[in-house]
Formats: C-alpha cells, sequence, structure tokens
C-alpha cells in the first residue's frame, strides 16, 4: 500500500510542477507579448512625432519662403517705379529687366495703385511673348 501511495504523491507532485511549469511559460509568454505590442506602441508614437516634426517644418519653410518672396516682389516693384521715374518706357523696362510686356504693365498698374495690395503674380510662360 505504501508503494502505491508513494507513486500516487510523485505523480502528484509531477502534475503540479508540469502545472507550474505551465503558467510560468505562459506567464514569460504574455510578458514576451506585452513587451513586442509596447514596442510597436513607442514605434508608432515616434512615427506620429516624425510626421507633426515634418508638417511644422514644412509650415515654417513656406512662411519663410512666401516672406522671401513678398522681400522680392517689393525690390522688384520698387526697381519699376525707379524705371518709370526715369521716364523709360514700357518695353525698355521689360528688356531691361527681362520680363513680359504684359507682366511689366502689371507692376506699373501695381505701383500706380499705390502698392497697398499684394504685387500681382507673374505670369505663365505662355504670357512671355506679348509686344506692347
Amino acid at each position: 500500500m505504501g508503494a502505491v501511495t508513494n507513486r500516487a504523491v510523485t505523480a502528484r507532485g509531477r502534475a503540479l510542477q508540469r502545472a507550474a511549469a505551465g503558467l510560468a511559460g505562459r506567464a514569460e509568454r504574455d510578458a514576451r507579448i506585452n513587451a513586442a505590442a509596447a514596442r510597436v506602441t513607442a514605434a508608432q508614437d515616434c512615427i506620429r512625432a516624425n510626421a507633426e516634426r515634418r508638417a511644422l517644418a514644412v509650415a515654417a519653410a513656406d512662411r519663410a519662403e512666401r516672406d522671401a518672396n513678398a522681400a522680392a516682389d517689393e525690390q522688384i516693384l520698387e526697381a519699376v517705379r525707379e524705371l518709370r521715374a526715369d521716364a523709360m518706357s514700357v518695353a525698355g523696362i521689360a528688356e531691361l529687366l527681362q520680363l513680359p510686356v504684359p507682366r511689366v504693365r502689371q507692376l506699373i498698374k501695381h505701383t500706380n495703385a499705390g502698392g497697398d495690395a499684394e504685387p500681382p503674380a507673374p505670369e505663365t510662360s505662355a504670357a512671355h511673348g506679348g509686344a506692347g
């Protein structure tokens, strides 16, 4: 009878060890799954932060470009103003500045209007062949 009891106790002990090992294995697996999920979340946060930084940089670059272009437009308008003040013809200004005549006329119209509004946008290349 002692041998049967001994075997039963041993079998129960082994079953408990297997159950404990299974629980430990599941806990390790759960820890690995949680760690992988945390790494993915961190990587996604990094991607979102990079996209936000890029958007801010693009917006800043756009503002800088607009400001620089506005300053350049103002220099062009001032030059046209000075050339007209020296009684230069529209054709002469166009030739000197290598601008199409219609563009020079727009600039002159803008300078005559007092320059309060935005300078006229340059025309497309189709308008570059105009005469005047």
